[in-house]
């Protein structure tokens, strides 16, 4: 039955460099089991190998198809005990304890290398479902692709595709207008980009007929940059104008005041 099975890739990690310590195997096979979705479910096994031992198969599982799982599936693998909330060592080995405890820290930071994912930001990967596409994958002349909702990246290495999605993220949220409120003057002060440059924009809520205000624009190297201009240009404009004028509370007239007068008798009197 081994013999049937049509591995598709194996990856070995060396977390503590060559010949030093002990080293593992990732192997990614095709188990022939049709997947709901199209295609056919994928099998791994990942192995411990100690020199002049014989390797162990530490875990094994299936992997749905559809994106690359070998990043997907060392992330699962190599997270910490208690990581996330609804992770359980309950039912683990003493060997699987033994990896998560000692091994499984260098194991995802060599990971995290090889597949230049940041190990800080691997389960918001996950939790974004960033879809990667390599490029042996996707036909001759492909370049490498990254997809996040409508957002596409593509390079000609992995950590290229990488870093261009990481660029259309950041642009995607310096477009969000940013609002700041006057403590003094009860200004509103919105922040958005324009072109190269940054604009700061002041709004009048209690003037609805002709609400918008002074504008200013200004050039930033980056975001950080662009907040702190604006927010000294928003002190220096809130210390220079007249506070807001006290709001008046409304005066509701009593019942006794919008009683008809009635004249006295006596005046006719």
């Amino acid at each position: 039955m081994e013999n049937l099975i049509r591995h598709i890739e194996r990856t070995v990690l060396h977390p503590y460099g060559r010949g030093k310590g002990p080293s593992f195997t990732l192997s990614l096979y095709d188990t022939g089991i049709p997947h709901p979705g199209g295609g056919t479910w994928r099998g791994f096994r990942f192995y411990q190998h100690h020199k002049g031992m014989k390797s162990g198969v530490l875990f094994q599982g299936t992997e749905a198809p559809g994106r690359d799982p070998i990043p997907s599936i060392l992330d699962r693998l190599t997270r910490a005990p208690g990581d996330t909330p609804d992770e359980s060592t309950a039912d683990a080995s003493p060997d699987q304890l033994t990896f998560l405890l000692q091994h499984a820290p260098a194991v995802r930071r060599e990971a995290a290398r090889r597949f230049a994912w940041d190990v800080k930001t691997a389960n918001l990967r996950a939790d974004l479902e960033v879809v990667y596409q390599a490029r042996h994958l996707r036909g001759p002349g492909a370049r490498h692709r990254m997809t996040l909702g409508v957002l596409t990246a593509q390079g000609a290495t992995k950590a290229e595709a990488r870093e261009s999605l990481i660029s259309q993220i950041g642009h995607q949220v310096s477009a969000v207008p940013v609002f700041r409120v006057g403590a003094l003057t009860g200004l509103v002060y919105a922040r958005y980009p324009h072109g190269e440059d940054t604009v700061l924009q002041t709004v009048d809520p209690r003037r609805p007929e002709a609400p918008l205000g002074d504008s200013l624009r200004f050039k930033a190297a980056n975001q950080r940059d662009a907040e702190e201009i604006a927010e000294t240009m928003i002190a220096e404009a809130e210390r220079r104008a007249p506070p807001a004028p006290p709001s008046r509370p409304s005066v509701r007239p009593s019942a006794r005041s919008m009683r008809p007068r009635v004249p006295s008798i006596r005046a006719f009197s």
